[in-house]
Formats: C-alpha cells, structure tokens, sequence
C-alpha cells in the first residue's frame, strides 16, 4: 500500500484549459488523461489524499469519474467543492467516494508528516510538511520552505507518491 496526493483536476472544466495552458485540445481530452494518468500510479489498494477542486460537472458525469478511479480516496476539500454542481456531491454524498472529508488535516505516516489543506499556509506546524494545491503552477509562485503544491499543473497531471512529496518540500 502506498499514499498518493493530487489536486485541482478540474474535470469538465473547459476553461481550465486556456487558464492554465493545459495541453488537451478538449474537455473531453483532459477528462481522459487524467483519469488515465490517475490510474498508471495509483493501485487499487493504494491511498490517495485528494486536495480539492475535483469536478465541474454535473453530478452522475463526476460520480461516473469517481467510480473509474482507483485506489482509497480521501477528501481534503477545495473552494470550488463547495458550490455549484459539486456542492450536492461533496457536502450530501461524499461518503458514497472517499472514506473521509475534511477542511485541513495532520496526516502522519511512519516519520513523514503533512499538514493538508487546498490552500497554500504561510507558517504551520514545526515538524510538518505543507501540502496544498490552488495554485495551478502560478507563475513567479516559490514553495516555502517544507511546502509544495501536489496540483496536477505542477505535477504532469499526475498524482505525487508521498516520499516525492516530502522530497520536493524539504530540498
């Protein structure tokens, strides 16, 4: 078992597209990738932190997503998880999806430990390591020290294994 962390997929998000320069040439196109991308890492059995902005579309288009993608979700969610069509799935039904939902959490595994969050903190717990995404690659943007951004702009769309994770933020 291994512990994955992405975010800001942004499925059926067309404008995401030219916001972030993100190389597909369809909605449909980056539906695709992702989910193809998700599922060559990540095993069924394997745990994945979701931190945030997961869907813009309707409710049966990204439960049918969900459903496509492997491994044990857990939700940290984002801005955009809060209204519009995600807002009936992440604040009635995300249990149905991932085994656990929250605003910010302490996740500590073996002698790696993460502050999770969608949003980048300027200062959290000694110790720790600051995981966050919404940012999408912002250019100029530099991880603080013991800080990265496990979004999919800043990762080729492609979830981050933990020890990568904690490498990029320390070094």
């Amino acid at each position: 078992m291994r512990t994955f962390f992405t975010s800001d997929l942004h499925f059926y998000h067309n404008n995401i597209i030219d916001f972030c320069k993100r190389p597909f040439g369809s909605v449909e196109h980056m539906n695709e990738c992702l989910i193809k991308n998700w599922n060559s890492v990540v095993g069924k059995e394997d745990h994945i932190w979701f931190l945030g902005d997961y869907s813009f579309g309707k409710y049966e288009e990204t439960a049918e997503i969900l459903a496509q993608l492997k491994g044990v979700k857990h939700l940290i969610v984002g801005n955009h998880d809060r209204k519009g069509r995600a807002e009936k799935l992440f604040n009635r039904d995300w249990e149905n999806w991932f085994v656990d939902k929250h605003d910010y959490y302490r996740l500590k595994i073996g002698e790696y430990k993460f502050v999770l969050c969608h949003f980048p903190f300027s200062s959290w717990e000694r110790g720790y390591v600051n995981l966050h995404g919404h940012l999408h690659s912002l250019a100029g943007y530099k991880n603080k020290w013991r800080q990265y951004d496990v979004g999919a702009d800043a990762n080729n769309y492609t979830p981050l294994l933990m020890e990568d994770a904690w490498n990029r933020a320390i070094n």
